[in-house]
């Protein structure tokens, strides 16, 4: 991302630019800043940044939902059901996973299916596997648009049992 200056018949002007690639073709995005870079100008990077991707990716991750929900409103309940379950397992697991927890897939699995608690394991590991179900189960029912407090309520419900000083 560059700021560019412009010279316009002998007046500075400064516009924000960033290059990216758009099904094969290079796009450049352009916000104009004014006769001085503004000293909010990290927001405004931001702001383009997130323009540029909802350009880039919105369309393609919507054609994936919608052929997603096609395909899934097509499964017997019982089949929705199974494979809602495995992919809290596996989500949880790969979520945690990054997040360095020490729980294996199959600990995970474990703890979800039979509630068994895996042994010498820490207990920050299992309490906040036990939290990322709960949420994860509380995602699937919300019907509010996505939003930052929405996220930031998921995220203290996350943490409040295991880390108070990152909840929320």
């Amino acid at each position: 991302m560059d700021i560019v200056e412009r010279n316009i018949k002998g007046r500075k002007y400064y516009y924000l630019q960033h290059s990216y690639r758009l099904k094969g073709k290079i796009k450049v995005a352009s916000k104009y800043l004014g006769f001085e870079i503004p000293k909010n100008i990290e927001q405004i990077k931001a702001e383009l940044m997130e323009s540029i991707n909802k350009k880039k990716w919105y369309d393609d991750l919507d054609e994936i939902k919608k052929n997603f929900s096609k395909e899934f409103k097509s499964f017997p309940n019982s089949a929705k059901k199974k494979y809602l379950e495995n992919f809290l397992i596996k989500f949880t697991y790969n979520t945690q996973r990054i997040e360095g927890s020490t729980l294996t897939l199959k600990e995970t699995a474990r703890l979800f299916e039979e509630g068994i608690t895996p042994r010498n394991k820490p207990f920050k590991d299992v309490k906040e596997t036990e939290a990322h179900k709960v949420v994860f189960k509380e995602m699937l029912k919300e019907t509010e648009d996505l939003s930052l407090k929405l996220i930031l309520k998921w995220h203290k419900q996350l943490f409040e049992t295991v880390d108070l000083e990152i909840a929320g």
